[in-house]
């Protein structure tokens, strides 16, 4: 087996990234209306059930409910950070360099 470039088999042919279709675009903020119309509903509903128990001794779901509501709002707001940041861009980059750095390797006899 020779070490030249051009035996190298391409593992994979990376393209610059697209810019996606007016369509795929609605769906994704279809998507993003119905989960935030369904965020919605469950801070209407614990409202009305906090309303519902005020003023009743042992309420105290209210620190669990409260604590996931943060854990919740972290992760949303760490999902958005990596979103406008363009993380997701081109997931599939980091494993086509780690093959031809695994078969760089393979041809230095590392």
């Amino acid at each position: 087996m020779s070490n030249n470039k051009s035996d190298k088999i391409p593992i994979f042919e990376m393209n610059e990234t697209k810019k996606p279709s007016r369509a795929t675009m609605v769906i994704v903020w279809l998507m993003l209306i119905s989960v935030l119309l369904g965020g919605l509903g469950f801070v209407y509903k614990i409202v009305q059930f906090m309303k519902e128990t005020h003023g009743i001794e042992g309420a105290t779901f209210i620190v669990p409910v409260a604590i996931y509501a943060c854990m919740a709002l972290g992760f949303i707001c760490l999902l958005a950070w990596a979103t406008s940041k363009g993380m997701f861009h081109n997931i599939e980059g980091p494993k086509i360099r780690l093959l031809e750095k695994e078969e760089e390797y393979e041809r230095n006899g590392l």
